[in-house]
């Protein structure tokens, strides 16, 4: 079987989803899959180094596909990381062959609706592997105004959602959250998140 992940953050990054991405990723080449990540060339804390657009990392294959750095100083800024994003991961995403399944993480938000229109057009499966429940979110954080806006972005979101084979979820509360959208029970995957006790060690608190 050949995996395509999406997410904007992969290895050596040292955000959270390119941490529990890049852990998953080692585990399922061990079994044999085949895993491509596409993901983006930018640092997470920002940074002039860019990163090379294609590598490979304990067997996983790694495309990076370019977009805009303006990084996290303005919400514009960070709109047209996305926007740049988004157009470069679907035209990486339409030229991939082979692949079967697509499993979209969220960052950046609504990737949801990019797998689901891959899925129709390339005949991929497709899974979300929700983070973060947006535009919820950020209406809750007050980063987004509860108006016109944030209904159509949580129209889309949950027209999305629906539509994928498989909706992975952190928990009961996200779970709860997606069913009240419309999402079938037998979409859902409950896998909590996860850490690899054996790479943990204590420090000095001096040190931490």
């Amino acid at each position: 079987m050949r995996l395509l992940f999406i997410n904007r953050f992969f290895y050596p990054d040292q955000a959270a989803t390119s941490q529990i991405l890049t852990d998953l990723t080692e585990g399922l080449v061990e079994e044999g899959r085949d895993v491509t990540v596409l993901t983006g060339r930018m640092w997470y804390l920002g940074g002039e180094s860019v990163l090379p657009s294609e590598d490979c990392y304990e067997g996983v294959g790694i495309r990076r596909v370019w977009s805009t750095r303006f990084g996290r100083r303005s919400d514009i800024g960070r709109l047209i990381d996305y926007a740049t994003f988004y157009l470069s991961v679907a035209w990486s995403s339409v030229r991939s062959k082979g692949i079967d399944s697509v499993v979209v993480l969220s960052d950046p938000p609504m990737l949801s609706v990019l797998a689901v229109l891959l899925g129709w057009l390339k005949g991929w499966k497709t899974v979300c592997w929700l983070q973060d429940v947006f535009p919820e979110i950020a209406v809750q954080a007050g980063a987004l105004r509860n108006g016109k806006r944030a209904r159509v972005l949580k129209w889309l979101a949950h027209w999305s959602l629906r539509h994928c084979d498989l909706v992975i979820v952190l928990g009961r509360c996200m779970e709860q959250q997606l069913l009240g959208t419309g999402v079938a029970r037998n979409q859902l995957l409950l896998i909590p998140n996860w850490a690899d006790g054996d790479c943990l060690a204590t420090v000095d608190s001096r040190d931490n």
